[in-house]
């Protein structure tokens, strides 16, 4: 088979291996499309602290079942999945009471082991799902980063009708507004750097935008002096801290922020000390569990949640570095990448 590898920075090389053979209780899947994230970029510059060459990356993926090993009997050869990349231990505290993602040796595909930037993955049978007919392989590739958003929807405890502003228009953003939207929320508008992302925003169901610059989010504040307060603030961007940070300062007394972008190490911002002098709620969403995958699938499949425009660009699996040379110069509308593999046929 064939396999993308991250040699160094900025580095792929196209390898041949042999192809996997499952073990027992195991599902080889024939990699259809994979997504490019966030961590895969950050990777690519060497700036990830657990992602290092020489990795085989890629999490957000969907395809054909190639091949079972002993003992799975719920899948046949053919059928179409995808795959919840998280290997957790089934032993600690966190996964006996449901909570995996925050497991105590969490692990992930394409991340501390070698994922789907190729043609074949051995995966374990439990992190298989059946793939819709309704929903194609590229769709399939999103359902990771859109069961991230419905895990932050579930975190978020919606009382139904709440205003929200939300930092990102980024894929987890746009995902996080639908996700929302899906559990009662009221008008959400969304802030982005942006002007693209913010009119696919509108698109896919903000009620109003706003442009990240500094004048504007001072708008924002005003809004709150005159008592037009949101119930919820979401951050989808992380990174630096800057939107988080924001947030703190434009938050009403006595309500919630939901942190759904992961920062960098050793962040420093001004109104950290808010969340006590405000008696903020902060609350923490980290990747999610199956059910956020299951109920994501169900929600693709009605039209509840849609993904036009998210997956903005495609490139063939092998063309993998010129992928990622595109991102670093994008155009204006690039959202994600999505990298497709016609190799395997069935």
């Amino acid at each position: 088979m064939r396999a993308v590898r991250l040699s160094g920075e900025k580095a792929f090389v196209l390898e041949t291996l042999p192809d996997p053979t499952p073990r027992p209780n195991e599902i080889v899947v024939a990699v259809k499309a994979c997504g490019v994230c966030g961590s895969d970029i950050h990777a690519y510059y060497g700036e990830h602290p657990l992602m290092k060459p020489p990795l085989v990356m890629g999490h957000e993926f969907s395809g054909l079942v190639h091949s079972v090993g002993d003992g799975v009997s719920e899948f046949a050869v053919g059928e179409r999945v995808t795959v919840e990349p998280l290997l957790v231990c089934n032993e600690c505290d966190r996964c006996k009471s449901g909570r995996y993602n925050a497991c105590e040796s969490l692990r992930v595909m394409g991340c501390h082991a070698d994922g789907a930037y190729a043609d074949f993955l051995a995966v374990p049978a439990e992190k298989v799902l059946r793939l819709p007919d309704s929903v194609s392989f590229e769709d399939g590739a999103l359902i990771e980063p859109a069961a991230v958003a419905h895990h932050a929807a579930r975190r978020a405890n919606l009382k139904g009708g709440e205003s929200i502003l939300l930092f990102g228009a980024g894929p987890i953003g746009l995902f996080t507004l639908q996700m929302l939207k899906a559990y009662g929320a009221g008008a959400i508008t969304c802030v982005d750097l942006s002007r693209y992302r913010l009119q696919l925003a509108l698109s896919l169901g903000a009620d109003g935008v706003v442009d990240a610059r500094e004048s504007e989010l001072a708008c924002l504040k005003h809004r709150r002096a005159e008592g037009k307060e949101f119930d919820l603030i979401v951050d989808c961007v992380g990174g630096k801290g800057k939107a988080l940070d924001a947030a703190l300062d434009i938050a009403a007394k006595g309500s919630r922020i939901l942190a759904v972008g992961i920062l960098e190490q050793g962040v420093c911002m001004q109104y950290l000390t808010w969340i006590a002098e405000h008696e903020l709620e902060l609350i923490g969403s980290f990747t999610y569990v199956r059910e956020d995958f299951e109920r994501t699938i169900q929600l693709l499949e009605k039209g509840s949640v849609r993904t036009q425009g998210i997956g903005s660009h495609r490139f063939k699996m092998e063309d993998a570095a010129k992928a990622f040379r595109f991102i670093e110069s994008p155009d204006e509308r690039f959202v994600k990448a999505i990298l497709v593999n016609d190799a395997y046929t069935g």
